[in-house]
C-alpha cells in the first residue's frame, strides 16, 4: 500500500489555495493509504514578516525529514505538494528534488497560471529536475494545454477542478427574482486589495450611486492593504446606509448568508494569471449574477453565464448593462448562473475519483 507524504499550506490564512489543499488532504486521509503525513507549509499569515520565512524554512525541514522517513518504510511512496509562485519555487527544488533522488512519484498542483501563461525559467529547470517522476496537475483542459505548449517536456499531466474537490451548498433555492424598482445588491469576497479590485468595486457602486440607482454593497474578507481601507473609510462616510463590510468569512454559513444577500457578484481582478477563482464558483452555485475580469481562465469558468470585462470603467459597464435588461432578464441570468453550476459540477464529477486512484497506483510507471 502506498505511503504519502503532503507537503502544503492550509488556514489560517483561507484564501483558494489553502482551501482546495485542506479539502485535498481531507480527501487522501479517507482514500486508503497506509499511511498520510501531512505538513502545513502555512506561514499563518500574509504579513511576509520574519517569523513568515522561518516558519516556511521549518515546514521545508519537516518536509524533507519525513520524505527521508517515509522511504525507510516503504517501497512505494508518493509526494504530492503545490507548486509555489514567485521566489517561492526554492522550496518546491528543495522539496521535490529530494523526493525525485529518493525514488517517490510526484504531484504537484498548480493553483497559479503565471508560469503557464508566461515561460518561467525557475519552472523549466523545475520540468527538466522531475522529469517523468512527476504529474502535474492543472485546474482546467486549457491549462493542461498551455502548459504543454510552453513546456513540451512535460509529459504526465491530470486535470481537476476545484469544483470537484468541495461541496457546494447551491441547490437553486436563492435565484434571483428581481424587480428593478427596488435596491441592486452587489459583492466581493476576497481578500480585499487593490490588486483582486477592492477599490474598482467602491469606485463603480458610488458610480452607480451618483446616476440615481438605488443599491447596497457587502465587502467580505480581510482588508490587505491601506489604500483599499481608506477607500472603505471614504466610502462609509460619503454613503453610511450603503455599505456593509463583513470581514473575514470564517465558516460556511457565514459564506451561504454572504451569497444569498448578493445579486451581482463583481470581482474586477487586475491579477492577470488568475486561475480558477472559488468565489465564481461559489457564487454561481447560489445564483448570483457575475461580472469579472476577463484575466486567466476566467472566461473558461462563466463561459456565457456572466459577463466578462476587459475595460477599466466598470461604473459606466455595469450602468450600460442595468439599462439593457429588464427584471425578466436578470432573472433568467441567475437561473443562468446555477445551471452553469451544475454543468461544471456535473463535468468534474469522475475526475476526483479517478485522480485519487491515481495518486494510489502502485505502478510507480503508471
Amino acid at each position: 500500500m502506498s505511503r504519502l507524504v503532503v507537503s502544503a499550506a492550509l488556514p489560517p490564512p483561507i484564501h483558494g489555495q489553502s482551501t482546495i489543499s485542506l479539502a485535498m488532504i481531507k480527501i487522501f486521509i479517507g482514500a486508503g493509504f497506509d499511511s498520510v503525513k501531512v505538513i502545513n507549509s502555512s506561514p499563518r499569515s500574509l504579513n511576509r514578516s520574519l517569523k513568515y520565512h522561518l516558519l516556511r524554512l521549518f515546514s521545508l525541514f519537516l518536509t524533507v525529514f519525513n520524505l527521508l522517513v517515509f522511504r525507510f518504510f516503504s517501497l512505494d511512496v508518493v509526494f504530492y505538494t503545490v507548486y509555489e509562485s514567485g521566489y517561492g519555487v526554492f522550496y518546491n527544488f528543495v522539496s521535490c528534488g529530494i523526493a525525485r533522488l529518493l525514488g517517490y512519484r510526484i504531484f504537484l498542483h498548480h493553483h497559479t497560471s503565471r508560469h503557464i501563461l508566461r515561460r518561467s525559467g525557475f519552472f523549466s529547470v523545475l520540468v527538466m529536475l522531475l522529469g517523468k517522476s512527476c504529474t502535474h496537475v492543472v485546474l482546467a483542459d486549457k491549462m493542461r494545454l498551455n502548459i504543454v505548449a510552453m513546456y513540451p517536456t512535460i509529459s504526465k499531466v491530470y486535470v481537476l477542478p476545484n469544483i470537484a474537490l468541495l461541496k457546494f451548498d447551491g441547490d437553486g433555492s436563492h435565484l434571483r427574482h428581481f424587480d428593478t424598482s427596488g435596491y441592486y445588491t452587489f459583492g466581493l469576497l476576497s481578500n480585499l486589495t487593490v490588486e483582486k479590485g477592492a477599490v474598482d468595486v467602491l469606485d463603480a457602486v458610488r458610480y452607480l450611486i451618483d446616476r440615481g440607482l438605488r443599491v447596497r454593497l457587502l465587502l467580505a474578507g480581510p482588508v490587505v492593504d491601506d489604500e483599499v481601507r481608506c477607500a472603505i473609510e471614504r466610502f462609509a462616510i460619503d454613503f453610511p446606509n450603503v455599505l456593509n463590510t463583513i470581514g473575514p468569512i470564517t465558516n460556511n454559513s457565514e459564506k451561504i448568508n454572504f451569497y444569498s444577500n448578493v445579486d451581482f457578484f463583481l470581482f474586477p481582478s487586475k491579477y492577470i494569471f488568475e486561475a480558477q477563482p472559488l468565489v465564481l464558483i461559489e457564487a454561481l452555485s447560489s445564483g448570483c449574477i457575475c461580472i469579472a475580469s476577463d484575466v486567466g481562465y476566467i472566461s473558461d469558468i462563466l463561459a456565457n453565464a456572466g459577463f466578462v470585462y476587459s475595460g477599466s470603467d466598470w461604473g459606466a459597464y455595469i450602468l450600460d448593462l442595468l439599462k439593457s435588461l429588464d427584471s425578466e432578464g436578470l432573472s433568467s441570468l441567475s437561473k443562468g448562473s446555477f445551471e452553469r453550476f451544475l454543468y461544471l459540477n456535473a463535468s468534474a464529477s469522475d475526475s476526483l475519483h479517478d485522480f485519487v486512484r491515481l495518486v494510489r497506483a502502485a505502478d510507480k510507471n503508471d
